[in-house]
């Protein structure tokens, strides 16, 4: 996989997700009779599931998408950041917790050393979100690779711990929570900003050589 590759994959991620949820405010025009209207508050509702799915969908997809880009190139653990090692190396260190065994400790070395002669290749089922994606969250998936939150991810920190909050209400049944059309735009536009942003944070990890250490 070329860098270009990955760009491109990253931007038809995100497209498909975008057509998606502008589509969430145009239905209400598109669909006027009398029962809809009726039950457009009730519409208004179901959109946060469809936001927040697309949210989490994108964010762990990309990520993923990296996680192939790194994987291809092979990098060799002494050219790894801590970072790509510490990923590399996340379900292994669970060998390791508590009152760990000798057995334990010597499966863990094992992998470890035969890790070292394979490169860096990192589980993609380690990318999930927890079906959480909060700002929380998000910084320590970033965190994965290295990244800081940027700027514009966190002056758009309130949106999304929004948006998390309604689509966990709604999801364990909280029905005095009021949806409004223009909420829905705002949470549309707040994730349409933290997607775009995260493609340039992820496409930059890859062109600076941040997950090398020679460079």
């Amino acid at each position: 996989m070329t860098e270009q590759n990955l760009g491109n994959i990253l931007v038809a991620e995100r497209d498909w997700r975008m057509q998606e949820m502008e589509f969430c405010k145009k239905i209400p025009f598109l669909y006027t009779t009398q029962n809809f209207r009726q039950h457009i508050d009730q519409f208004w509702r179901l959109c946060v599931p469809i936001i927040y799915a697309h949210w989490e969908g994108f964010v762990v997809a990309a990520m993923k998408s990296v996680v192939d880009y790194v994987n291809d190139i092979q990098v060799p653990y002494y050219m790894a950041p801590k970072h790509m090692v510490l990923l590399d190396n996340k379900a292994r260190f669970g060998y390791l917790q508590g009152n760990c065994t000798l057995e334990q400790q010597s499966r863990f070395l094992d992998e470890f050393l035969q890790a070292q002669a394979n490169g860096i290749h990192i589980n993609r089922a380690l990318i999930s979100a927890n079906s959480k994606l909060n700002y929380v969250q998000l910084e320590k998936m970033l965190a994965y690779f290295g990244i800081e939150l940027s700027p514009a991810l966190v002056s758009n920190k309130q949106g999304i711990e929004k948006l998390v909050w309604y689509r966990n209400s709604i999801a364990h049944g909280e029905n005095s929570i009021q949806v409004t059309q223009k909420e829905i735009e705002y949470f549309i536009d707040c994730i349409i900003k933290c997607v775009d942003e995260i493609i340039i944070l992820l496409l930059r990890y890859i062109t600076e050589l941040n997950h090398m250490l020679h460079r």
